[in-house]
């Protein structure tokens, strides 16, 4: 397929639930038209059912208006759904809330639990939400200097969060370089040795940079995506929503929101799948690929 139509927008969140006969009526699509509400989201996304007046007000409170955005739901109940934003606007003091945001947070809790049952009215009030934080929280923390920072989880009902202390992009462009650098320089000394001018002929890239300082920071990052995209999984498939969000929430934010669907949705295991996966998670939310 050209590039242009390998990602239907309506097709792919029809096909996981979010759209059609199959969606959850607490669901609605949300038509950004002439990107009003949000600059650097897609045309059209999916959010609770609740008011644009709501949805205005959440925009205000989030960074770059970046509201959460529903992009994934578990295909068998408990409907457990994956969200991202971005962080939020809490003041300088951290005590600015919202309670559009509140009643947007709350709406994507109750979508993991079913219509409460007679026999159990109170069965609401027993599933958490996971919030997931990229950043570390010394960077969160300060974060708020400029206005912005970390939700006051007891402004929300049954909201836990998590600080996974991933770097940002900046952090890891500095990282990715000194690992490329140094395959780099373990090809010079290969060539340098088939011409007898380095004395080990040995040389091992694995073991290379494994005994390298400046390789330890970059598998660290992995290995922090990898563990928190591996800890957003377990809780969807435990039945408990999830949030995401770093600062702006296109840089790590999708990494994770990327990495949690591959692991769980088999569709993005194939090849069109994962374009597909590309151009919704990245691309069509607002990854600044010209300027990384």
């Amino acid at each position: 397929d050209p590039g242009w139509t390998v990602y239907n927008p309506e097709a792919d969140y029809t096909r996981i639930g979010l759209m059609g006969d199959n969606a959850d009526p607490r669901l609605r699509v949300y038509h950004n038209k002439d990107y009003a509400l949000c600059p650097t989201y897609p045309s059209m996304f999916i959010v609770p059912d609740v008011s644009n007046q709501v949805l205005e007000a959440d925009a205000e409170y989030r960074s770059r208006r970046r509201i959460p955005a529903i992009v994934w739901r578990r295909p068998k109940a408990p409907f457990a759904v994956l969200a991202r934003c971005s962080q939020p606007r809490t003041g300088l003091t951290g005590r600015s809330t919202c309670t559009a945001d509140e009643t947007i947070v709350e709406s994507i809790r109750q979508l993991a639990i079913d219509v409460p049952k007679v026999s159990d009215p109170g069965s609401t009030d027993k599933v958490n939400i996971r919030l997931v934080d990229a950043r570390p929280y010394v960077n969160a923390l300060a974060n708020q200097l400029s206005g912005a920072g970390y939700e006051n989880t007891s402004n929300y009902k049954l909201l836990k969060r998590k600080f996974l202390g991933i770097g940002n992009i900046h952090v890891m462009r500095d990282s990715l370089r000194k690992q490329q650098h140094l395959a780099l320089e373990l090809e010079d000394k290969r060539r340098r040795s088939t011409m007898g001018l380095h004395t080990d002929r040995a040389l091992n890239f694995a073991q290379y940079v494994s005994k390298s300082d400046e390789t330890t920071s970059w598998l660290e990052h992995i290995t922090g995506l990898l563990e928190g995209a591996t800890y957003i999984s377990t809780k969807l498939e435990e039945g408990q929503s999830v949030i995401v969000h770093c600062s702006d929430g296109w840089d790590r934010t999708p990494q994770l929101t990327a990495l949690v669907q591959l692991m769980l949705d088999p569709h993005y295991r194939t090849l069109k799948g994962f374009a597909q996966l590309i151009e919704k998670e990245w691309l069509s939310f607002g990854h600044k690929f010209n300027e990384r």
